[in-house]
């Protein structure tokens, strides 16, 4: 019983509990617009999360870049230079298993 009360509350706070014809003009053609509501964990605005979160998300695309040219490039150039040679094979098996691991399974520890 407690279960559908909450369910309900949590549609009728996304809005699901209205009829569809007043739904397509609900929150999504607000959201195109900018007018964004509140965030259903925090109760805060959610305009004001979108700097924080904009930073966060530059700051880890640049490291993520950073840290491939960096191994990228070295092993790049010795693969080339050591071209068919035991390291080089060995690095090119290495690189290969990196990519067909997902990079989801490649940030749980072990």
């Amino acid at each position: 019983m407690r279960a559908k009360q909450t369910r309900e509350q949590l549609e009728a706070a996304l809005g699901f509990d209205a009829p569809t014809s007043s739904i397509s003009n609900g929150s999504a053609c607000s959201d195109s617009k900018g007018s964004f509501s509140n965030s259903l964990w925090t109760n805060t605005p959610v305009i004001g999360e979108i700097p924080y979160r904009l930073t966060i998300t530059v700051e880890l695309g640049l490291l993520a870049l950073s840290v491939s040219l960096v191994v990228g490039i070295p092993v790049g150039v010795y693969a080339a230079v050591k071209h068919d040679t035991i390291g080089e094979y060995i690095l090119r098996k290495f690189s290969l298993l990196e990519l067909a691991i997902p990079s989801s399974c490649q940030s749980v520890p072990i």
